[in-house]
């Protein structure tokens, strides 16, 4: 089958596993890709789109990805995204005056919020969903995906779990068993 444009990291990954024959799940290397390309992408030339700085003041980061951006070596991009979203946190939450004034219960929820947020696992989680969904298309549709599927050492478990979500809810009832 002609490869597709989407398809095509699912393929390269398989075949990396394949070629050196690592046990290694094909899933957590574009996980890995994504990442990698969510930070490059944070940290580019999108920080100064007015949309992506929005949702990054909106959102904020999780603790690992704080790291892997302050550690990425792009002092500039990420100094200005952490100047903008930190006085957007202090308006929202701190506006009251000190710590202690302004932690009433409202407050409290947006810190919840914020704290359970990340601008770059929500880029990651929604292209990875998306690669999912291609993944179970191309088992489904490519009898070579469906070889190299089988000869694959092994999945990580929550990647194989999702596998079989995408799977039960794209091939249905009557297509699913028979994975």
């Amino acid at each position: 089958m002609a490869e597709q444009i989407y398809t095509i990291p699912i393929n390269e990954a398989y075949e990396k596993v394949l070629s050196v024959q690592t046990p290694e799940c094909p899933y957590c290397l574009l996980y890995s890709m994504l990442e990698k390309n969510a930070i490059d992408y944070v940290t580019g030339g999108a920080m100064m789109e007015p949309d992506t700085r929005i949702m990054t003041n909106k959102l904020g980061f999780c603790k690992n990805h704080l790291s892997r951006l302050v550690t990425s070596g792009k002092k500039l991009p990420v100094g200005l995204m952490m100047e903008s979203h930190l006085a957007e946190v202090e308006k929202e939450i701190f506006s009251g005056g000190t710590l202690f004034d302004a932690m009433g219960e409202k407050e409290q929820k947006k810190l919840d919020t914020l704290e359970s947020s990340c601008f770059v696992c929500g880029r990651i989680n929604d292209a990875f969903d998306k690669m999912m969904h291609n993944a179970v298309w191309l088992w489904e549709n490519d009898e070579q995906f469906r070889e190299r599927f089988s000869s694959v050492r092994c999945y990580c478990l929550p990647h194989y779990k999702s596998l079989l979500i995408h799977g039960r809810s794209y091939l249905g009832r009557k297509r699913f068993p028979a994975v």
